[in-house]
């Protein structure tokens, strides 16, 4: 299963009923699909930390809520090109 549909059903399971914060299990798991994303462009060595970061939010601003985003991918990616 791609990265993209592991997202994609994670995320649609959270947002099955709106009312209801995702779950510590479901938060886990995106944090985990980003870090792999994020992962994959820090390996790379192409795109600098501001294009890793920007890219990560673009490509999942339509599932999950790019102020969330905003708030995760930069500390996700930090942490990944600081192990690198």
């Amino acid at each position: 299963m791609s990265l993209l549909d592991r997202f994609k059903r994670v995320f649609s399971a959270a947002k099955a009923d709106s009312t209801v914060q995702a779950t510590q299990d479901q938060r886990e798991e995106i944090l985990t699909i980003l870090r792999e994303h994020i992962s994959r462009d820090v390996r790379g060595g192409f795109l600098d930390e501001e294009e890793i970061i920007e890219g990560c939010v673009d490509c999942f601003a339509d599932e999950y809520d790019e102020a969330s985003l905003r708030k995760h991918v930069p500390v996700l990616t930090r942490e990944l090109l600081a192990a690198h």
